[in-house]
């Protein structure tokens, strides 16, 4: 199901990644090296990038205005939380299924940037806040419960780690 997702997130970006469209994969085929390489690319550029933003946010006074980076210091790369945390799950996935690939080392260096657990936590305080509470209900929190079940399952010592790190979240 989870090879599924990915090949159908594969088919839907292909527009936008220049090389992806010339050999789309079938629905359930693997991805090839090079289109690894291309989603990991996307996603490592994005990881990031805070600008442009849409952070949708309930401000309820002057101390509310911070920038997506203040937010969100793990989640705030892409065009908005959830798309960050869905590219973080896609990385993830990348380096499970293809753990030979070149872009492996890349990827865990990202990633050990930024699930770290000053930056989980900063996370949690946001989502403590009584205003924040339903931020990114129910579609950002899925992808966020995906990332969270594909490293609870995966016995690396970089997957555990990342998996410890945001234990904060899921308990709000």
């Amino acid at each position: 199901m989870l090879m599924k997702l990915l090949t159908a997130t594969v088919l839907l970006a292909a527009s936008t990644l220049p090389g992806l469209a010339d050999e789309l994969p079938e629905l359930g085929d693997s991805l090839s090296a090079e289109q690894v390489a291309l989603f990991a690319e996307l996603a490592l550029k994005n990881i990031d990038t805070e600008y442009p933003n849409k952070p949708s946010n309930v401000m309820s006074g002057p101390e509310s205005v911070r920038s997506p980076r203040e937010m969100h210091p793990a989640f705030f790369g892409c065009f908005d939380w959830h798309s960050s945390v869905h590219g973080h799950w896609m990385l993830v996935r990348l380096i499970k299924l293809h753990p030979d690939h070149p872009a492996d080392e890349k990827i865990r260096r990202a990633l050990d940037a930024q699930l770290t657990p000053e930056k989980i936590e900063v996370e949690a305080e946001y989502f403590r806040e009584k205003l924040n509470k339903s931020f990114e209900r129910m579609y950002g929190w899925a992808w966020l419960f995906r990332l969270v079940t594909v490293l609870h399952n995966w016995y690396d010592p970089d997957a555990q780690r990342w998996r410890a790190a945001l234990r904060p979240l899921e308990s709000i």
